[in-house]
């Protein structure tokens, strides 16, 4: 269209109606000069456009960089040329003219997890496939920092790499929580071990949502075969019309939390078991009731001691019962021997 203007003009119309070589040249030379103009200007306008998108989209990128809390990094393996974000630098203590190659990256990763960026990268080679580690690297200052990985890259035709972007972002904080988690999660695993009780969870209806390790310890169930199922299948016929069983029903009904409560399940060989509950209720982010977290304590030798007690209790109470007959027997023979010897007399 700007061609089609640049024609319009009326020293070209006019040129066109003369008569003559020289006129007809210079016409044609006028009509190629304002198409080269034309052009040009069409050129610069769109390259200017494409400026500007370039620009919009670089800005784009750097903001999608930034929200990842990352730091971008490449490396060109046809020119060996390097790029690590500023924040790296910071990352690791360096100075930002630190020279950046793969001995360094060698060097400053923790010598036993070396092996798995190693991993990662053969792996990447084989798949072509973005791919994402955690380990750890050296902090200048001797402290050990946790870093997360994100990589790409460019392949050539034979399969090598031209080009390796990606990000690193520091996950030590995010790794020093689940470390911590994990330790608290254990000290409880040893705490409920050695007071001999196993912790679960029971959903509205009654059926285990989760059972701890020593559940199968206790009970010889498998944990497994038992998750999904009714609590009450490992309840004998016996315990079913208890008062101790109404008391828990009791409180499950309420949503109210107990407090050693005893009750008898059956151990998968068919032995009669005893076992203390607490529990108190469990709720979801919404607040609604959703069931019970209890713990259970394996009191059965505790239940024998005492029926071992009772029972030795009742005998001794059966044998003085029997002394107390005899002794009175005996009275009632000495009365009589009194009675009869007076008589006699």
């Amino acid at each position: 269209p700007n061609a089609l203007t640049v024609l319009t003009w009326p020293e070209a119309s006019l040129l066109k109606e003369k008569k003559g070589f020289f006129a007809e040249g210079l016409f044609i030379t006028c009509f190629l000069a304002a198409f080269v103009l034309a052009y040009i200007t069409e050129t610069n306008f769109r390259l200017s456009q494409k400026s500007g998108e370039a620009e919009q989209l670089k800005k784009r990128y750097d903001l999608a960089v930034q929200s990842t809390n990352g730091a971008l990094w490449e490396f060109n393996n046809i020119t060996g040329e390097s790029y690590w974000a500023p924040q790296i630098f910071h990352m690791l203590g360096l100075p930002e003219d630190t020279k950046v190659d793969l001995q360094l990256l060698k060097k400053l990763t923790y010598p036993d997890d070396y092996g798995l960026y190693e991993e990662a990268r053969l792996k990447h080679l084989k798949t072509r496939e973005p791919y994402s580690i955690e380990f750890r690297m050296l902090h200048q200052s001797g402290d050990i920092i946790w870093i997360n990985l994100n990589a790409h890259s460019e392949f050539a035709v034979d399969g090598t790499i031209t080009r390796s972007v990606g990000l690193l972002e520091n996950i030590t904080v995010m790794k020093q929580a689940q470390l911590n988690l994990l330790e608290s999660e254990q000290r409880f695993k040893d705490v409920i071990e050695l007071a001999g009780e196993f912790v679960f969870e029971i959903t509205q209806s009654g059926t285990w949502a989760f059972l701890s390790d020593r559940f199968e310890d206790i009970t010889g169930h498998s944990r497994h075969d038992a998750l999904g199922e009714s609590i009450f299948r490992l309840l004998p016929e016996q315990q079913y019309q208890t008062d101790t069983i109404a008391l828990a029903r009791k409180h499950f009904l309420e949503e109210a939390a107990f407090h050693n409560i005893e009750i008898g399940l059956l151990h998968k060989d068919g032995d009669h078991l005893w076992l203390s509950f607490s529990a108190v209720p469990l709720y979801n982010t919404n607040g609604t009731w959703i069931g019970f977290r209890e713990a259970a304590k394996d009191i059965t030798g505790q239940k024998l001691h005492e029926k071992e007690l009772n029972t030795v209790r009742d005998e001794l109470e059966r044998k003085v019962l029997a002394l107390e007959n005899s002794s009175r027997r005996l009275e009632e023979i000495a009365t009589n021997k009194a009675q009869l010897a007076i008589e006699l007399k």
